[in-house]
């Protein structure tokens, strides 16, 4: 499937497009709400500003998948493969992320709100200046970096 047929289709309703291959598709700065894409190939995806809300993305890969500064609302990742997907500067907002593959993620300056880890895999994930608040990380510890919250939560678009 091609970008243009998916944001066709999904401009006439269509919500479910499970284990389609959208390798290298161009999403950037697209809205999404309640996309199904469980089990997607989304390798070297550009998703960059994209807003996805309620989205599934059940053990979807995302190899090397630009998704800067996206805005991530109530998303599911379970069991996802984001290895070297560039997250910088991601709002992820009760995102769930539990037992998905961030190795060698870029997750620097992003923002976790109430996010779930449990189980992920961080391995080489770069976490510079990233910010967590009330997130569950993956040894099952509840993050929370509450002091910046108020200033940083003014700035937040949550989709």
């Amino acid at each position: 499937m091609n970008t243009c047929e998916l944001l066709q289709r999904y401009s006439d309703g269509e919500r479910d497009f499970r284990r389609v291959d959208l390798s290298h598709a161009n999403l950037a700065g697209v809205e999404l709400i309640g996309i199904q894409l469980d089990w997607a190939i989304l390798n070297g995806a550009n998703l960059r500003g994209a807003i996805l809300l309620e989205a599934q993305l059940s053990g979807t890969v995302l190899y090397k998948a630009d998704l800067e500064e996206a805005t991530l609302t109530e998303t599911d990742f379970y069991k996802a493969k984001l290895h070297h997907a560039n997250l910088r500067k991601t709002i992820l907002y009760r995102t769930k992320l539990r037992r998905s593959s961030l190795r060698n993620a870029d997750l620097q300056e992003s923002v976790l709100v109430e996010a779930d880890l449990t189980e992920a895999d961080l391995h080489g994930a770069n976490m510079h200046e990233a910010r967590f608040f009330k997130t569950k990380m993956p040894n099952g510890y509840i993050r929370d970096d509450d002091a910046e919250f108020p200033l940083i939560a003014s700035g937040l678009n949550l989709g």
